[in-house]
């Protein structure tokens, strides 16, 4: 059993028959609740301000219908904004690598509002991420954006989502599914550890962190290359001697403790380098090196 609903924007006048024929019909999606009891539902796709006239049939399991109910009307009342959907937007991804999706404008009952014309703008939790700019929805769009491949950018590994938020009403917003951000191929070191201050001091020992990563600074924890230190000019600092391999448990990241020693006099620029063997990627620091 269930419930056929129409509704037009006249009354009746005349036969029911032929006003019912002619009404347009909203397709019933819901179970029945049981009789006696209240319930409500609210008619997508209306036009804000303008009367229409609903009634109701039941249809019972061999369906046969009733009679036409009475034929109440009221003006639709405009529906606003209340949440977002985000679509078609990929789960996995490279860091660097451009991502489209879709973007819905709905109602609180999660109806599908073709009269959005709005503005949204996007935030995410990836400081890195490329993100489209403030955008408005035109009538055109009646509710559904598109935004093609390369609109968004994650370029920070691990776990990120988008949020896109209505620019009038904040609340009123969407997240994305989480997306996985995979790191992109080993292109730099990064370096902590050694100065960064224009000034070092001869006889400091330090105990370097060098990790190897991708462009964006990620990690790769894969790395199993070859790393030497080198200086210039040369005696004026103690290095790790010969070459290091990062090995599988290394995770990408290795400590020199107490590696480096500068040794220069008072007044002379001192630079190491970190590099890979045979050398196509490479790290330097320059320091002033004072007594």
């Amino acid at each position: 059993a269930n419930y056929l609903v129409g509704y037009a924007t006249y009354g009746v006048a005349g036969s029911t028959t032929t006003w019912w024929n002619a009404a347009t019909s909203y397709p019933q999606t819901w179970a029945p609740i049981a009789p006696g009891a209240g319930e409500s539902r609210t008619l997508p796709g209306l036009t804000p301000g303008t009367t229409y006239y609903l009634a109701v049939r039941a249809r019972d399991e061999a369906g046969n219908t009733a009679s036409l109910s009475n034929v109440p009307s009221a003006a639709a009342a405009a529906v606003g904004i209340n949440h977002f959907d985000v679509t078609g937007l990929s789960t996995t991804t490279t860091a660097g690598s451009g991502l489209g999706f879709t973007l819905t404008a709905r109602t609180a009952a999660n109806v599908l509002m073709t009269d959005y014309t709005g503005t949204v703008t996007f935030t995410a939790t990836d400081p890195q991420a490329g993100l489209p700019g403030s955008t408005a929805f035109t009538a055109g769009d009646a509710g559904m954006k598109s935004f093609v491949v390369g609109s968004l950018v994650f370029r920070t590994a691990g776990a990120q989502q988008m949020t896109t938020r209505d620019s009038l009403l904040s609340a009123a917003s969407g997240q994305s599914p989480v997306v996985q951000v995979s790191s992109t191929a080993f292109s730099q070191f990064r370096v902590a550890g050694l100065p960064q201050d224009p000034w070092a001091h001869v006889g400091r020992v330090i105990s370097p962190v060098i990790e190897a990563a991708d462009v964006f600074g990620n990690r790769r924890a894969d790395y199993g290359g070859t790393i030497v230190f080198d200086v210039d000019p040369p005696g004026t600092a103690v290095l790790p001697s010969g070459t290091t391999v990062f090995g599988a448990q290394d995770l990408g990241q290795l400590t020199f403790t107490n590696g480096v020693q500068y040794l220069a006099n008072a007044q002379t620029v001192t630079e190491v380098f970190v590099e890979d063997v045979p050398p196509t990627v490479f790290f330097s620091t320059r320091v002033s090196v004072a007594a």
